[in-house]
């Protein structure tokens, strides 16, 4: 999405990409719904996002063979809003959400989140965002990707699902250098996905930062865009809910040298790595005569993923010259290298 494009959804509808900001609220229930207990949003205050009311009545949420119904009612005079959150929080992978409703064809004022969000991150939360809704404009696309803060170049885009489907499945694969979105019509679970309705990647850049894993937690919830009444009581059936750990290449090595991208590359590259057993690492880039160009890494790392950018230069600061380089990862007696190519 260009910057152009960016600008004139900012003046034309300030609240587009409005961050979820859930605040907090009284959890009395739990759902088991896909393998997972989640717990129910209850609160008789008006609690974020919208800001609404929410309600663990099972006319709000429950769950049977069809899968996990969100639905908002109206009752002694208020419209509650249902959301429910993973008890248990998940790190990198794939995130599938399966939907049975058509969602494209909501009341423009109905929102649909399935998203990921951290209460103990603020200002944004690690949070990032698979939404369906107008946001009270019938004239904008009903469906949207974001990475708070949505408000940065590159951080969100928007695009349009089509009213007739009433089967679609969403998903974002999430790792340590970029994140990437995907939703399809029908239930799929395992890429590569048929019937493609939109993909976009967010990745690891100088003005993008893949937010790290935390505790950060899945919420889906269905809410009121500016606690705007709907002409009837929405409701969204999420039929099921997977997750795929990131597969480890080899669990008998300390670590794993996972991916450099992009690759060819021209201002920078992302080498993105994984330590199995915590202990000394080191991480260098070579030239193609072994000779070496950059120290990037050289201490005692815990077990856990880490990405880190080598922008082309040496360690005395001067920028390298177009060529094959190689980094090399070290630690406990094994190693792992991998070419890249730098262009100039």
């Amino acid at each position: 999405m260009g910057n152009l494009f960016v600008c004139v959804v900012l003046l034309s509808i300030p609240v587009l990409f409005f961050p979820i900001t859930v605040l907090p609220a009284q959890t009395f229930k739990m759902v088991n719904f896909a393998g997972y207990d989640w717990d129910i949003k209850n609160s008789e205050s008006l609690v974020g996002p919208g800001p609404n009311f929410f309600s663990d009545s099972t006319e709000n949420v429950r769950v049977d063979s069809q899968g996990l119904h969100l639905r908002i009612t109206y009752r002694d005079g208020k419209w509650y809003c249902a959301e429910v959150v993973l008890r248990e929080n998940l790190g990198y992978g794939r995130y599938v959400f399966q939907v049975s409703s058509p969602i494209g064809d909501m009341d423009p004022y109905v929102v649909l989140g399935l998203f990921i969000y951290d209460t103990d991150e603020p200002p944004v939360h690690r949070e990032f965002d698979i939404e369906f809704s107008r946001f009270g404009n019938i004239n904008f696309p009903n469906a949207q990707y974001a990475v708070q803060p949505w408000e940065l170049p590159g951080h969100s885009t928007t695009w349009f699902l089509p009213q007739t489907i009433d089967s679609s499945t969403h998903s974002f694969d999430w790792c340590c250098h970029q994140i990437e979105f995907l939703s399809a019509e029908g239930h799929q679970s395992i890429p590569p996905y048929s019937s493609i309705l939109q993909n976009w990647i967010y990745t690891y850049s100088d003005t993008t930062i893949v937010p790290n894993p935390g505790n950060e937690h899945v919420h889906m919830n269905l809410w009121l865009f500016n606690r705007v009444p709907p002409d009837s009581a929405p409701e969204v059936i999420i039929s099921n809910f997977e997750f795929f750990p990131v597969e480890e290449d080899d669990r008998f090595a300390p670590f794993t040298l996972l991916q450099i991208a992009p690759n060819p590359f021209r201002t920078g590259t992302i080498i993105h790595y994984k330590i199995h057993k915590p202990g000394n690492v080191s991480l260098n880039i070579y030239d193609m005569s072994a000779r070496l160009v950059r120290s990037l890494v050289d201490e005692n790392l815990k077990a856990g993923e880490y990405c880190l950018r080598w922008t082309g230069f040496d360690n005395l600061g001067q920028e390298g010259s177009a060529g094959i380089y190689f980094s090399r990862l070290e630690g406990n007696g094994f190693s792992a290298s991998k070419k890249m190519i730098l262009l100039r």
